[in-house]
C-alpha cells in the first residue's frame, strides 16, 4: 500500500494556537505584543507558556520563577498569572470558529484541534492560511497549521509549522515526508512516550523516518499495538479514531498546591469539597460514576518535617452525585492523623474503578425513584453552572470565602466572563 495519499484520500490538519495563554493575554493588552511574555502556573511557582522572544532569551518551560527572576527583571519580561476563565472562553471562541471552516472537528486539547481539510492537497494549503487568517480576525488568535494524510503525521507538520514564518506546513509528498521525518526525533513523535523513546534511541533508532521504516512484525513485538498504529500512521495509513477510551479503569483527579500552608481544619474541607464537586462534574460530563475514592495531604516538601498521607473508601454503589463523594470525602478526612491535618501544602482527590453509568445495575426496593432525583438536581446544577459560571451554585460544603485558594498576584482582568472585570474602551473627541 502506497503512503503517499492520492487525490481521493483524507487529508487531516491540527491547528494549533501559538504560545496559546500568551496569546490569549496579547489580545487585550496589545502593548505587550511585541515584548517578552511568560505566563506561571498555580500559585505563581513556574513558567508554563512563553513568548518567542522569552524563549529566545532562553527562558524554559516549567521552570520555576523565582530562578528566572533576576533575568526576567532585567529584561523587562512581562509576567502574568493565569487566568484560567478568560483561556477557556478564548478556546472556545476559537474552535467555535475553526468548526465553521471544516465538515468535522475534533477538539483535542485547549488550544489544538483536528480538522477534516475539505479541499484536495492541491488546495490544501490556500486554505490552510484562509483558516489561520480568520481565526486571527475573528479571535485574536495565532494559529499554526500541519496538514497531513495521518493525525501523527500532523503532529510532525504543525511542529514545523511553528517554525515557519507563514505559520502552515503541509506534508503530503514522499520526499516532504521522508525529510520531516529525518528531522524528527523518536521522542518528539506523537504516541511514544519517555521510556519507549529510550528504548528506540537503544536499538539505534532515532527518528521518525527510521522507525516507520522497521519490521512489522519487530514493532509489534516491541512496542504493541499502539506502537504498530504510529507507525503506520507515519506510513501515511489512518490509524488513529477520535473516539474517547471506555471510562472503565480510568480515574478523575483534582489536587491543588496552596499559596500558604493550611492550619484551619474547616478550610481544608471546603477545598477537598470544592476538589470532589470539579471531579464529579467531569465523570457526569462523560456519563461515568466512580466506585472508589482517595484522599490525599502533604505538608511542604520544603521543611523538615515533610509529611504526607493518604487514604481510600469503596464506595457502596458507584455514584457521580457530589454530595454523596464529598461525604465519602470528609470521613476520609476525619480518619486521617489529625496533627497531619496541619500545615497541609497541598490536597487532591482521585476518583477510580469508573464505571458507565448505563452500565451500573439497576437498585432495589425503589431506590431507582432516588437515583433519578439525584441525576435531575446534578443535572440541573451543571447547566446552571455551564451558564452562569461555576460558583453561581454549589453545595454549602464547598463554601464562599475561598480563603485557600491560588496566589494569583499578576492576574489580568477576568475580560470575558466577569461584569466587574470588562475592558473599558476609552474614546477621544
Amino acid at each position: 500500500m502506497s503512503s503517499t495519499p492520492s487525490d481521493a484520500s483524507p487529508l487531516f490538519a491540527l491547528a494549533d494556537g501559538n504560545n496559546f495563554y500568551v496569546s490569549c493575554e496579547r489580545v487585550f493588552e496589545p502593548k505587550v505584543r511585541d515584548v517578552p511574555v511568560v505566563v506561571l502556573s498555580n500559585n505563581d511557582g513556574c513558567i508554563v507558556s512563553r513568548s518567542n522572544e522569552a524563549k529566545k532569551l532562553g527562558i524554559p518551560m516549567g521552570a520555576p520563577f523565582y530562578r528566572w527572576r533576576p533575568l526576567i527583571v532585567s529584561k523587562g519580561v512581562r509576567v502574568f498569572s493565569s487566568n484560567y476563565p478568560l483561556y477557556g472562553e478564548m478556546s472556545l471562541r476559537m474552535m467555535d470558529t475553526l468548526f465553521s471552516l471544516t465538515p468535522h472537528m475534533e477538539v483535542y486539547s485547549i488550544d489544538e484541534a483536528f480538522l477534516d481539510v475539505p479541499v484536495g492537497p492541491a488546495e490544501a494549503e490556500g486554505w490552510a492560511e484562509g483558516v489561520r487568517r480568520r481565526v486571527l480576525r475573528d479571535v485574536g488568535i495565532p494559529l499554526s497549521l500541519g496538514v497531513a494524510s495521518t493525525k501523527t503525521l500532523c503532529k510532525v507538520a504543525g511542529r514545523s509549522a511553528k517554525r515557519d514564518s507563514r505559520g502552515v506546513r503541509i506534508l503530503i509528498g514522499q520526499e516532504e515526508i521522508r525529510s520531516a521525518l529525518e528531522a524528527t526525533g523518536v521522542e518528539e513523535l506523537w504516541g511514544i512516550g519517555r521510556q519507549l523513546s529510550k528504548f528506540l534511541i537503544g536499538q539505534g533508532i532515532l527518528n521518525g523516518e527510521k522507525l516507520r521504516e522497521c519490521d512489522d512484525r519487530w514493532v509489534r513485538a516491541h512496542l504493541g499495538l499502539a506502537g504498530l498504529r504510529t507507525v503506520m500512521e507515519l506510513r501515511g495509513i489512518p490509524c488513529v479514531q477520535g473516539e474517547e477510551a471506555p471510562m472503565e479503569g480510568r480515574s478523575v483527579s483534582t489536587s491543588r498546591s496552596f499559596a500558604d500552608p493550611l492550619p484551619d481544619p474547616s478550610a481544608l474541607r471546603e477545598a477537598v469539597a470544592c476538589f470532589v464537586a470539579t471531579a464529579a462534574s467531569k465523570l457526569r460530563e462523560n456519563g461515568a460514576m466512580a466506585s472508589g475514592l482517595h484522599l490525599f495531604l502533604t505538608t511542604s516538601p520544603f521543611r523538615g518535617d515533610y509529611r504526607s498521607q493518604t487514604a481510600f473508601c469503596s464506595l457502596a454503589r458507584p455514584s457521580s452525585y457530589t454530595p454523596t463523594l464529598i461525604g465519602a470525602a470528609w470521613r476520609l478526612l476525619e480518619s486521617l492523623n489529625p496533627e497531619n491535618l496541619s500545615q497541609v501544602k497541598k490536597a487532591g482527590i482521585i476518583l477510580t474503578d469508573l464505571v458507565e453509568e448505563s452500565k451500573t445495575p439497576p437498585r432495589l426496593f425503589g431506590m431507582n425513584a432516588a437515583l433519578e432525583r439525584e441525576r435531575g438536581l446534578m443535572e440541573a446544577v451543571d447547566r446552571i453552572q455551564k451558564r452562569w459560571g461555576g460558583q453561581a451554585i454549589q453545595t454549602a460544603a464547598e463554601g464562599r470565602s475561598r480563603e485557600w485558594l491560588t496566589r494569583q498576584s499578576r492576574r489580568s482582568p477576568r475580560y470575558t466572563t466577569d461584569w466587574n472585570e470588562l475592558p473599558l474602551v476609552k474614546a477621544k473627541g
